[in-house]
């Protein structure tokens, strides 16, 4: 079975994919390629397909309207043209977060399998200002469009919610399966030595340590997570720290607001290389999303294996997060809150074996491209 993988996605998407496509190029029978831009390397052993120049991408890097236009809109455009042509060499192609959806050639539909890691653009919109908002909306409708024009294929979501948006296209519920996100359940452990890390960002160790790791976006609501932060910090006496690491066009305004409601007790690491993730949710004792939403957390799964317990905005994707027992669900928008968030902080409960036990049995990648397979096999049959 030959499987070619499309996607130019950065960021959580780009390592999905890679570890997918490593667990895939151990299976027997599945012979995989990568068409990506020339910036996201394929792991070793999979072949990799380049329609755009390096570099130009390195050179658009942090100038968003060109990166869209040349990275983005050019690299969708290119390979539909390219598939026109060479899609008889494999019998499955796997979009990743597909644009310009309208512009797939027609007899691609039969051999298709779309992933969605996030909402639709359209619902994204209403989470961003403008002129994001703006870019959402608009290429929401291409979106939509180009759905309704592949309601043959075949769609996975890593969120259940994200099923309705697709099946109001007219995509029917039979060709949508909902397979979560995965996480490498070996390199994320609480057998993880932390030493490091904690001499490295003066972590400290006498308290506990809240951590928030991801990018400073407005979906991630690092604003009213400082602000939160603040009161729950006054309720314990401020005898806990607030560790923020990541960068983003929030990242500024963050700083301000810890400024005016934090003291010494909130520690913004900036962004934080692979070789620190893992380490680093060993060093705290609960990891924190306040996002206003998610797809499939990557950053929430890692914590989780790593044995850090979770607290977590009341979303689709994170509800598990209480009935698992590996943390607890809030509405970051409620003041009352505040002191649930703090009661549980200062619990002798101990939910991180549930949190690495969950993880191990649920969310491992193994599991994941099992599932992927079985989806493989009902189209290639």
């Amino acid at each position: 079975m030959r499987v070619l993988v499309v996607s130019q996605v950065r960021y959580g998407v780009r390592n999905v994919i890679k570890s997918l496509l490593t667990e895939l190029r151990a299976t027997e029978n599945v012979d995989s390629a990568y068409l990506t831009i020339p910036t996201h390397d394929a792991p070793d052993g999979v072949k990799q397909v380049s329609l755009l120049l390096r570099p130009r991408i390195e050179r658009y890097e942090g100038k968003q309207l060109r990166y869209l236009g040349y990275a983005v809109l050019n690299f969708w455009r290119r390979t539909y043209k390219w598939l026109s042509a060479n899609h008889h060499a494999y019998d499955i192609i796997w979009f990743h977060n597909p644009r310009l959806l309208p512009l797939l050639p027609e007899d691609l539909t039969d051999k298709l399998l779309v992933t969605y890691h996030n909402h639709l653009l359209s619902e994204v919109a209403r989470h961003y200002e403008r002129p994001a908002s703006w870019y959402y909306k608009l290429f929401g409708i291409f979106e939509r469009r180009g759905l309704r024009q592949a309601t043959d294929a075949y769609y996975t979501v890593v969120n259940p919610a994200v099923m309705e948006e697709i099946r109001s296209c007219g995509v029917p519920k039979k060709n949508i399966r909902y397979i979560k996100n995965g996480v490498d359940t070996g390199r994320f452990n609480p057998d993880c030595d932390a030493t490091g890390v904690i001499k490295e960002y003066d972590l400290p160790t006498d308290k506990p340590l809240l951590l928030f790791l991801g990018r400073l976006k407005g979906q991630k609501r690092p604003e009213l997570l400082i602000k939160r932060f603040a009161k729950i910090s006054n309720a314990l006496d401020g005898d806990i720290t607030l560790a923020v690491a990541g960068k983003g066009t929030r990242g500024e305004a963050a700083r301000k607001v810890a400024e005016t409601h934090c003291g010494d007790n909130i520690k913004f690491l900036g962004y934080v290389p692979e070789r620190d993730k893992a380490p680093l949710y060993v060093a705290a004792d609960y990891y924190v999303l306040p996002s206003s939403y998610e797809g499939s957390p990557l950053a929430l799964y890692e914590a989780l294996a790593s044995g850090t317990p979770a607290i977590v905005s009341d979303l689709p994707g994170t509800r598990f997060v209480a009935e698992e027992q590996c943390g607890i669900v809030v509405d970051f928008e409620d003041d009352s809150d505040v002191e649930r968030i703090a009661e549980y902080i200062t619990a002798d409960d101990d939910n991180s074996s549930y949190a690495r036990n969950y993880a191990e049995t649920n969310l491992d990648w193994s599991a994941r491209t099992k599932e992927y397979r079985e989806e493989f096999q009902r189209m290639y049959e």
